[in-house]
């Protein structure tokens, strides 16, 4: 019999549009003929609601009509997990065998939803709760890389209620930790979102109150000396085997790849787009024209990443590379990559469908791992009361 896979998207992250565009790309992407296909739009206010048009990104230039026309939906754990719906003929259930997860952000990317679908024991794509909670907190994954060698760019941590206490102590205390040009970073975010460049004190406490809208932790990174970005895409699980697709290279009109250049520029035309084709649509070259030496050692140091942080899944890792030096760092571990990389594994001779096949037999292979562990243990603790 098929599966029926449920396409997860929207979510209450900032990144709620760009994770319909690519839940709508995953939508399409999979095989009907080898899947029963349910997509599952998550509202910036936490409902959920199935329906045939969530699958058309034009239907959500309006958005109260759009969800008029859907059905709110439940989840339950029963035998198996059932989605659950509410008509004037009674309750609907459909068995759901499988989540795909396509969102991106903190609330959605960064383990909360892991944990829902852990609790009601369906079977998910992508990282496990660990590895999404410490992939989306940017300080906790360079604490872990510091520990393991590999390379990252010079950081220092500000909390909320320091900057709001007193502004030009926090950025002197910056200044003394590392210099301009700097990067001002939501410890947990994405997209580029609330991320701004300071070249000094007054763009620094501007892009600290900007960043501090989206997060109470900030990283600021000292900037690092580089030609471009070289984007890589892993697939697997990290106590298992994992492949890796060729390499990108992505380019940017402006200081850096920030969130108009990721989804609101179009590839030939240079001119703004809707952005319906997420982060496919980004100016890139691939693969990349980077030396041997540097695509293996860009390779090592994602993959021995990938595992440290127990990642599963699709994956992508982001480096600022000096081509001239050969030097590098780490920027950033995406556990829900903008549409899924599949422009990435396409150059990498895996189709979006196979993909997508991919992903979910890593999630039932995840899954039996899971089951394989005892999670019960009956004592004597009630009878002895």
């Amino acid at each position: 019999m098929k599966k029926t896979i449920a396409v997860f998207f929207g979510g209450t992250s900032p990144e709620h549009e760009i994770s319909v565009l690519t839940g709508v790309q995953a939508f399409h992407a999979l095989n009907k003929e080898e899947f029963n296909t349910v997509p599952v739009f998550v509202s910036q206010d936490g409902q959920f609601y199935t329906g045939e048009k969530l699958t058309d990104t034009a239907q959500y230039k309006n958005m109260e009509s759009l969800l008029a026309s859907c059905t709110p939906v439940s989840f339950q754990k029963q035998s198996d997990v059932v989605m659950v719906s509410k008509s004037f003929f009674g309750q609907k259930k459909i068995q759901i065998d499988c989540a795909l997860l396509a969102f991106h952000g903190a609330y959605g990317e960064g383990g909360t939803f892991q944990g829902y679908c852990e609790t009601l024991g369906l079977p998910y794509t992508s990282s496990d709760v660990l590895g999404a909670s410490l992939c989306m907190d940017k300080v906790s994954m360079k604490k872990i890389l510091e520990q393991a060698d590999i390379p990252s760019a010079k950081y220092h941590v500000v909390y909320e209620k320091d900057f709001t206490n007193n502004q030009d102590k926090t950025a002197g205390t910056i200044e003394q930790a590392i210099s301009y040009p700097l990067f001002i970073k939501p410890s947990n975010g994405g997209s580029s979102i609330g991320v701004n460049r300071a070249q000094n004190r007054e763009k620094l406490i501007r892009g600290l109150e900007v960043a501090f809208a989206f997060d109470a932790k900030v990283l600021i990174e000292q900037e690092f000396e580089k030609d471009t970005e070289i984007n890589i895409s892993f697939l697997g699980l990290w106590n298992d085997q994992v492949e890796i697709s060729v390499a990108e290279e992505v380019y940017s009109d402006n200081e850096f790849l920030d969130f108009e250049n990721k989804y609101l520029k179009g590839s030939k035309s240079k001119k703004r787009v809707t952005g319906s084709k997420g982060m496919a649509s980004t100016n890139r070259k691939i693969p990349a024209e980077i030396s041997p030496a540097l695509h293996a050692n860009l390779k090592r140091d994602g993959e021995k990443a990938f595992r440290l942080l127990n990642c599963a899944g699709v994956v992508r890792i982001d480096f600022l590379v000096n081509k001239k030096t050969e030097e590098y760092v780490l920027v950033e571990v995406n556990t829900i990559p903008g549409s899924l990389a599949f422009y990435l594994w396409e150059k990498t001779s895996l189709s979006f469908d196979k993909l997508a096949s991919k992903m979910i037999d890593l999630a039932f292979k995840k899954d039996e791992y899971r089951k394989r562990h005892n999670r019960k243990f009956t004592s004597q603790i009630f009878k002895n009361l």
